[in-house]
Formats: structure tokens, sequence, C-alpha cells
């Protein structure tokens, strides 16, 4: 809620307020913005640092840009946990189509955030078209030992709802295997 309705609630205490309206205006805009991919930046496309850049050499040492695979059953991202996993994918755009993942399944989703912490303790692996290394699901993957391959792009867009994959967070590479 935002302020002026907290404060306009308060001032009208002995009368009930009801927010049923608001909170499905919401709601709808929710499911409206969860469908729509963050543009890679705003404004003008920042240019390319210097091929001798030093900073930008030592920063590709740690993360190197995913390279596009040749294969078509193969999507590249980055390494972000560890381990190798085959399983069931499961596509969750927002938290409440999360709520669909079994205990086991893979999930691929565009990002993850703080919210979406406690589902990693059932999912055997995360797959992300956005992030890096740093990123909240390569991090919190980490944390529960679980393989991450995070900056893939197309993620959401190339696997489909119930495939089978195998995430190898050792490589940064998905393999759909049906």
């Amino acid at each position: 809620m935002k302020q002026t309705e907290l404060l306009h609630a308060v001032e009208k205490l002995p009368e009930p307020v009801d927010f049923k309206k608001e909170v499905e205006e919401r709601k709808a805009l929710e499911v409206q913005f969860a469908s729509i991919s963050p543009p890679p930046f705003i404004g003008t496309p920042p240019t390319a640092p210097p091929p001798d850049d030093p900073i930008f050499r030592i920063l590709m040492k740690f993360e190197p840009r995913p390279q596009i695979s040749e294969k078509p059953d193969e999507i590249k991202g980055y390494a972000g946990a560890s381990g190798v996993v085959t399983g069931t994918a499961r596509i969750a755009r927002t938290l409440e189509e999360a709520d669909k993942i079994k205990p086991g399944e893979i999930l691929v989703a565009i990002s993850t955030v703080c919210s979406w912490t406690p589902l990693f303790s059932s999912i055997s692996a995360v797959v992300t078209d956005n992030g890096g290394i740093l990123c909240h699901g390569a991090i919190v993957a980490r944390e529960y030992g679980i393989p991450a391959v995070v900056g893939t792009a197309v993620a959401t867009h190339v696997i489909q709802d119930g495939q089978q994959i195998e995430v190898n967070g050792n490589t940064g590479i998905v393999r759909i295997l049906s």
C-alpha cells in the first residue's frame, strides 16, 4: 500500500476501509508485468569497452560471456553453482506459477529474488534467463548445494514446461533431453 492509502485508512479507523478493488487491480498489474522481460539496458546502448581494456580483461577471466550454443538442444549460460542434475523442467515466470513445482523438479525462471528462497529447499536445480555468478539464484543455489545455470537469456523461451533437461552447473550448459 502507498503511504497516502495507509494514512487514509488510519484516519477512517472507526469505519471499515475496503481495499479489495485496489488489491485486485494491483494483482492484475503484477500478472501483466511478470510476462514482460526487462530490456538489457535503458536509453542509448552502452559502447563496448576497448578490446585491450585491462579491467574488462580481468572481469572476463572470472565471468566470461556465455557463447551461443551450436547445438539446438543445448543452452549456455554462466555456471552459477556446481553439480549436474537431470530432471523435469518447470517454467515459473512468477512466484505464483512456482506453486506447481513438485519436489525434485528443476526451476526455470526469468530470475529469482528473496521471496523465492524457500522454494530452493525442494527443487533439484535452477536455470535463469538473467543473472551472473553473483545473482540471487546462483548464491542461494550454492547455499542449498544444488546446480545452477544462470544468465542464459533464453531458457524460459526455449525450454518447455515438463521437458526432461540436464543442468550442468560445472560447465554452465543445459541440455534438453526430451
